[in-house]
């Protein structure tokens, strides 16, 4: 090959290479593949760097407990900030919203979050404590409804079914065109633990799964006064293995901390910020909300465990995506779905036979199944009194 290798000091070296000979310094090489690879809470739910969708032009609300725009991977991506509580401004005092907004939106080559090229809007309602009150809350989704945003994310909850105030608040961001995406709750593994705004019937509720692909025992579970809940579940984490995520400069971090730029977390707080960042994607591709949340939930891929600990199951990007560009679209109409089933007519309840009705609601299911219903046609069915609450939970399971 014409090459010798040697060992020599460097000032041997640099005479070498006064005299005109080429002379090369050692190189460290890796196998490809072996260094730092996707976090585990990416590659679990199907993200890769080669998705066709980064959220590009998607504005992404975080109501939490600010977020800091000068963090670690989200520089550059607060578009509007502002702070409810009294006596506080928009900055993150806690660490908690920088750290949600991270995994929804974060975008560096270190970690990152789902939706990288997505912005994000910061709703601060948090005290530096943690803790907040109805009203501050209320006036932040007020304010949701009127910004630009597409994906609405709530990592917070408190006691309370559908008929809370802030879950029916969150329940009209879905009119508005936004899809409103909250943390199921750490109070599992007890049964009924989900609470407010997650149980809201148009609110997308998210449990946690560890790494090992297993619902988490703190992760809360449904069902929610009647309602199927949590939707999904998503990356949360456990000690095993936290979810990475972004640390405010100035405060002292939650978690544990891996450095001064990022901190290991775990809760289904950060489960629901990879179903907003998700969301994201999907919107950049459809331009709908009520598509992005019947694409998620048609896709999740079933765990096996029981429907009130994971849903449909866990969040699955790659099929979400998948699901969109082979459909193209998933219609929006209403009366083209009543005529489609036949009930335009006809009401389901009380005036079909059991088997008829039975029927129907078997037809539903396979149309939603396939794309061609939304879950925000069902919602209006139920409402109409033309399908039951029990009839709409077995369409959605």
């Amino acid at each position: 090959m014409g090459l010798l290798v040697v060992k020599m000091e460097e000032g041997e070296y640099r005479r070498l290479l006064s005299m005109g000979i080429r002379a090369e310094p050692e190189r460290e090489y890796r196998l490809v593949g072996a260094g730092a690879g996707l976090p585990w809470n990416l590659s679990l739910v199907g993200w890769s760097r080669d998705l066709p969708y980064t959220g590009k032009g998607v504005t992404i609300a975080v109501i939490d407990s600010g977020v800091d725009p000068e963090a670690c991977g989200l520089e550059g991506k607060v578009v509007h900030a502002k702070s409810f509580v009294p006596g506080e401004g928009p900055e993150d005092l806690h660490g908690h919203g920088t750290a949600v907004a991270y995994v929804a939106a974060g975008a560096d080559d270190r970690y990152g979050g789902v939706a990288q090229d997505a912005k994000v809007v910061s709703l601060k309602v948090f005290f530096r404590n943690g803790i907040s009150l109805d009203p501050i809350i209320l006036r932040a989704l007020h304010e949701a409804l009127n910004l630009d945003v597409a994906v609405v994310n709530m990592s917070f909850g408190g006691p309370g079914g559908p008929d809370a105030p802030v879950s029916r608040a969150a329940n009209m961001l879905m009119a508005r065109g936004k899809l409103p995406v909250a943390a199921a709750g750490n109070e599992g593994p007890g049964r009924g633990t989900v609470g407010a705004p997650a149980a809201g019937e148009l609110v997308v509720a998210v449990g946690a799964v560890n790494k090992e692909r297993k619902v988490t025992d703190y992760s809360s579970r449904g069902p929610a006064d009647g309602l199927m809940k949590p939707d999904l579940v998503a990356p949360g984490g456990d000690r095993g293995g936290p979810v990475v995520s972004a640390r405010p400069r100035g405060v002292p971090p939650i978690g544990s901390p891996v450095d001064d730029c990022y901190t290991g977390v775990m809760g289904t707080s950060f489960a629901a910020p990879h179903v907003s960042g998700a969301a994201a994607l999907l919107y950049e591709a459809t331009k709908s909300a009520t598509a992005a949340r019947d694409a998620i939930l048609n896709t999740a891929e079933d765990l096996g465990e029981p429907k009130e600990a994971q849903g449909r199951g866990l969040l699955r990007i790659d099929r979400a995506l998948g699901r969109i560009r082979g459909t193209n679209q998933l219609t929006e109409a209403a009366a083209p779905l009543l005529g489609l089933i036949g009930l335009a007519a006809v009401p389901l309840i009380g005036m079909l036979s059991a088997a008829a009705r039975e029927a129907k609601i078997e037809r539903l299911r396979t149309l939603y199944r396939a794309g061609q219903i939304t879950y925000i046609q069902l919602y209006t069915l139920y409402q109409r009194g033309e399908i039951t609450l029990e009839e709409l939970n077995k369409i959605l399971r």
